[in-house]
């Protein structure tokens, strides 16, 4: 449901903003799904799981793209806050 802002300017909510930018470019958007039947399926893989996922990627930036250990210090510690939120 949209709402007024102070000047009385409707706003649309942020559902329906991203239903507008989808819409408006559907090729901006990824779908991400539960990963338990993945971690299920694959005996508990390491990159099946979200936080084992982005760990992977912080490696492969690490490796591939010769990200400095200083920005994976700070990617780390931020999935280890999502982790310890149960947010991952």
């Amino acid at each position: 449901m949209a709402w007024a802002d102070s000047d009385d300017k409707v706003m649309a909510t942020p559902g329906e903003d991203l239903i507008a930018r989808l819409v408006a470019r559907p090729e901006h958007a990824l779908v991400v799904v539960a990963s338990g039947i993945t971690i299920a399926s694959t005996g508990n893989a390491q990159v099946a799981s979200w936080a084992g996922l982005l760990e992977h990627g912080v490696r492969f930036c690490i490796d591939q793209l010769q990200m400095s250990e200083d920005w994976a210090r700070l990617r780390r510690d931020q999935l280890n806050r999502g982790v310890r939120r149960g947010r991952l």
